[in-house]
């Protein structure tokens, strides 16, 4: 379980200000995040869904229906399945400063 609200993450910044970038180079170190990124994705998904209703808005444009705020673009076990079988396993995150917390 994640314990914060991924809601409340703000997005990093093009230059990283405000957020720290943190390597992490074994299967173990990416399989204690796993619902943190299962959670980032479905984040994402939902900003992208809620800035493109927004825009069409924007245009005078009926904008399409929102889709569940609990849609998963991708599944946790798709998660796991890459987490468990990609090798080698190696790469980086981008977490806020102060929290810790994902981005």
């Amino acid at each position: 379980e994640v314990p914060y609200d991924m809601e409340l993450v703000q997005p990093a910044k093009r230059t990283l200000e405000g957020s720290v970038l943190v390597r992490l180079e074994t299967r173990e170190a990416w399989m204690k995040c796993m619902m943190e990124l299962l959670l980032l994705c479905n984040e994402a998904a939902w900003r992208t869904n809620l800035r493109a209703r927004r825009e069409e808005s924007e245009k005078g444009a009926q904008p399409p229906p929102v889709s569940p705020h609990d849609a998963k673009p991708l599944m946790l076990e798709y998660i796991f399945d890459r987490l468990d079988t990609d090798d080698p396993l190696s790469g980086y995150q981008v977490r806020t400063a102060n929290e810790g917390w994902l981005q």
